[in-house]
């Protein structure tokens, strides 16, 4: 292992070559590594590579050496991915995508304006996920969502699917699977063998979701929440016009015992050092920037959230292939990736964790046993109701009315009051600049001209009374800050500057040696 002191704490890249027994990886000072494997984050089972090979949650990702493979474990949902890239006789594998960039002395194509599109098809589910993004160069990224896939010494590469969840017969069965999962989940990242540990940190509102999640997690010792004072009401169903609504979850954390800090979502108009760029970078929507504000209280912990919640909870349910696959509604809580990575904490979106069973879940909500906590109406989710009023949440304080804090820069068109004004300043700049470049090109012209027949379709359905809608990646594409993405990683790449791998140094990479497989170790850690 190379411990990298100047890289994000939990980034990691790692390298193998064509015919070596060796894997060396780069990373940050907060990865976690032993004899056989290393990991960023936690899963629901013992400190060990067996525990972390038979965990049904794993929240961050890592590698285990088993036999003569390197088995990659990403995440147990889509909010997070990995990414990996073959050039000639290496192999290069990253939590980050700007990483990876950086390792393969890349960039992202100028000229190619669909990588947010592209990013953000996963919401459609990860089998109908974009599986590849282009470089620069001419590469092509692969994008790796919640299978876990291993690699022989040949570079083969096979794909598994995670260890099954159990199955759910009754309300008992599921809301004792969250606590026990997280539970031990608490218990792993506190283990004693771990450099750094962690501790709870729970989200509270006056929905459904969060304080649901904030129960399990003051079961598992949590004693600090957050909760923003403020969240947006979608008008008509348009979310890019929303109107502000009080979400204060206060008094909720407090009949829970949690001291509560509060915050507004508001605030990081207020700060100039750019926030929005690290949550669009990750190409998912920047949705998440208004966790900016939590930064100083993120780092050492693991963070409680109900993302996903509207899908896995609600009575009204989409379809249950779709839910196997990961479908949402929209990317919130997806562009944490490199928040979290330089922060130091640990994810814990308790409800897209048993996304595969959704079928299950859905049967005990409409179940007879459920009707004292359904209430009727488009907004019923019994399960976290009879978590958060079995806790001693009084029914009217909160799942009465649809709220929302994220920022979903990607639904209207002039989204630039969305933005910081320094950021703002700094994107147009970058954005007519690259307009500027790229208009010569006629690849650029032709989707121009396809963006501007598209919109004009839709605009004349909309005046003709037709439901016409702009598809996300046509509205990305003919938006003002449509250059966002790459102005986003042109503002993070930097951090990642500092990699000692790669094809751009070679001699960073240790001799190949003939033993059995094994990690590279030299270096501190």
């Amino acid at each position: 292992m190379q411990m990298n002191a100047a890289l994000p704490r939990l980034a990691w890249c790692a390298y193998l070559r064509q015919g070596s027994d060796i894997v060396t990886v780069e990373h940050g000072p907060w990865v976690e590594s032993q004899v056989n494997f290393f990991f960023e984050g936690g899963w629901d089972g013992p400190y060990d590579w067996r525990g972390l090979l038979d965990a049904k949650a794993v929240l961050g990702s890592g590698a285990i050496l088993s036999d003569d493979q390197v088995v990659f474990i990403p995440s147990s949902h889509t909010l997070e991915r990995l990414h990996f890239c073959r050039d000639g006789d290496c192999l290069f594998v990253s939590n980050s995508f700007i990483y990876l960039l950086a390792v393969l002395d890349d960039a992202i194509d100028p000229m190619h304006v669909g990588y947010e599109s592209e990013f953000l098809s996963v919401v459609k589910g990860y089998h109908r996920a974009r599986k590849w993004v282009p470089t620069a160069q001419g590469r092509r990224i692969q994008l790796q969502y919640y299978r876990r896939f291993r690699i022989d010494r040949d570079l083969h590469i096979y794909t598994d699917c995670p260890p099954a969840l159990p199955h759910f017969g009754t309300y008992e069965d599921y809301a004792g699977y969250l606590e026990g999962m997280a539970q031990q989940v608490m218990d792993n990242a506190n283990d004693l063998r771990r450099s750094i540990t962690y501790k709870p940190l729970a989200t509270v509102s006056t929905g459904y979701d969060s304080p649901a999640c904030a129960v399990i997690a003051r079961k598992c010792g949590g004693t600090e929440a957050v909760t923003f004072c403020s969240a947006r009401m979608e008008l008509n169903g348009d979310v890019g016009n929303p109107q502000n609504a009080c979400d204060d979850g206060g008094q909720i954390g407090r009949q829970l015992g949690f001291n509560v800090m509060k915050f507004d979502r508001s605030l990081y108009f207020e700060n100039e050092a750019i926030p929005e760029a690290e949550f669009l970078a990750t190409g998912n929507g920047g949705d998440d920037v208004v966790m900016s504000v939590l930064a100083e209280h993120l780092p050492g912990t693991v963070f409680f959230t109900g993302f996903r919640g509207d899908t896995i909870w609600d009575f009204e349910p989409q379809a249950i292939e779709d839910s196997t696959q990961f479908k949402s509604k929209d990317p919130s809580g997806a562009s944490l990736g490199e928040f979290r990575l330089r922060l130091g904490f640990i994810h814990a979106p308790l409800p897209v964790l048993t996304m595969p069973r959704h079928d299950e879940i859905l049967r005990i909500s409409q179940s007879p046993e459920m009707a004292p906590w359904r209430l009727g109406g488009t907004y019923d989710r019994p399960i976290p109701r009879r978590l958060a009023e079995s806790a001693g949440i009084e029914r009217e304080s909160f799942g009465q009315e649809k709220k929302a804090i994220t920022q979903p820069f990607w639904v209207t068109l002039d989204n630039g009051a969305m933005f910081s004004a320094g950021s703002r300043q700094v994107l147009m700049a970058f954005s007519e600049e690259l307009e500027s470049r790229n208009r010569r090109s006629m690849r650029h012209r032709l989707r121009q001209m396809q963006a501007t027949l598209y919109h004009w379709i839709v605009w004349r359905g909309n005046n003709l009374g037709l439901p016409l809608r702009m598809p996300i990646s046509l509205r990305l594409l003919i938006s003002r800050t449509g250059y966002k993405f790459h102005w986003a990683v042109a503002q993070v790449q930097d951090r990642y500057r500092p990699t000692m791998i790669g094809l751009g140094d070679p001699t960073s990479i240790p001799a190949m040696a003939p033993a059995a497989s094994k990690i590279a170790s030299h270096g501190s850690n």
